[in-house]
């Protein structure tokens, strides 16, 4: 399978954004406290790296940063983590909810027992190579696609991601497989390959 895979919504932004409903909630809770000053974003990391997005409402001092026209008070690294997001508002859950808009696509390489996978969002920032019997991560979606019986290696650079597999001839259920392992990487926010 050659092709893109993206995640449920797919928005070519850099920044992170907020949409229409995000933006309504933001303005109905400034009529209703008229000491709100901005959003509080921060992404919580558990021990194995899975991360979640907290969005509340800030009141007082804030480091004055508008995004997307709205005031946050958000630290750098957490906007380098949600960079190409968005958050909404879901009325049916009454919170607001992150997308990360993660997209994948696969390409052939001159080796026939390697594939390049392509993303929108960064793997890491420095290169790193993990083997099938020999890695250092406790990444779940990275240890099931290295669990693999099928999978020799991993090579990731930068936004590039390169699995070699014992056979030239991949099937197009396993592409599936690590795309979901892959989108569920970028969807779980955790840290960069080279960051563990």
């Amino acid at each position: 399978m050659k092709g893109w895979i993206s995640s449920l919504f797919i928005f070519k932004k850099k920044k992170l954004s907020f949409d229409f409903a995000a933006k309504s909630r933001y303005g109905k809770e400034g009529k209703s406290n008229s000491n709100l000053t901005h959003l509080k974003i921060r992404v919580k990391r558990n021990a194995s790296g899975l991360g979640n997005v907290y969005v509340g409402f800030g009141e007082g001092e804030w480091n004055g940063l508008i995004l997307d026209g709205l005031p946050l008070d958000i630290s750098e690294t957490d906007i380098g983590i949600l960079e190409g997001g968005e958050i909404s508002y879901s009325l049916e859950e009454g919170s607001f909810l992150y997308f990360t808009n993660a997209d994948l696509y696969w390409k052939d390489t001159p080796n026939p027992r390697i594939k390049r996978i392509l993303s929108n969002k960064k793997f890491t920032d420095q290169e790193i190579t993990f083997t099938a019997e020999h890695h250092k991560t406790s990444i779940l979606p990275i240890l099931r696609i290295l669990r693999k019986e099928e999978v020799v290696s991993l090579y990731a650079k930068g936004k590039m991601m390169q699995i070699e597999f014992k056979e030239t001839q991949v099937p197009e259920s396993l592409e599936s497989e690590i795309s979901e392992y892959l989108l569920s990487y970028f969807s779980g926010l955790y840290p960069r390959l080279d960051e563990r």
